[in-house]
């Protein structure tokens, strides 16, 4: 099969490759029924597109969206936050859209989903180095170390 990995901000994208994308995320993470996770819907699409659209992968094949990507980059104050509970995901997201200038100390994979028939052939882990690779070319971050 011919995959495409595909940046949101793609002009061949259309409006129902992204409603096919927040219903598998709907699908499989719940958010509807889990207030602690990322709010998926027309607002939040906005602004990822508008403000970070290096960090959303989309993946298709014959014109079908089969899985996506999405990193959700910020300050290594709130990821420590966040990692130590004291922050939910949705109150992550909400702090990384206030901030003045946008952070990419730290990243957080908020999702990966790949449709059951086409999983195992590294299309996550393509779409997730695309990601990377033009946040370090456009965002020129500096690495960050925890350990």
């Amino acid at each position: 099969m011919n995959y495409t990995i595909l940046p949101a901000n793609d002009p061949g994208l259309q409006d129902q490759d992204f409603l096919c994308a927040q219903r598998q995320a709907e699908e499989f993470f719940g958010t509807a029924r889990d207030q602690s996770q990322i709010e998926i819907g027309a607002a939040s699409k906005k602004w990822v597109l508008a403000n970070i659209p290096e960090c959303w992968r989309l993946i298709k094949v014959e014109g079908r969206v089969v899985g996506q990507t999405f990193i959700l980059p910020c300050r290594a104050e709130l990821m420590h936050s966040f990692i130590g509970g004291a922050l939910t995901e949705r109150e992550l997201f909400a702090a990384v859209q206030q901030e003045a200038a946008l952070s990419y100390e730290a990243l957080y994979t908020c999702s990966i989903i790949v449709e059951e028939p086409h999983r195992g052939q590294g299309l996550a882990r393509q779409a997730l180095t695309s990601s990377i690779d033009e946040i370090i070319t456009r965002r020129k971050p500096k690495p960050y170390l925890c350990g």
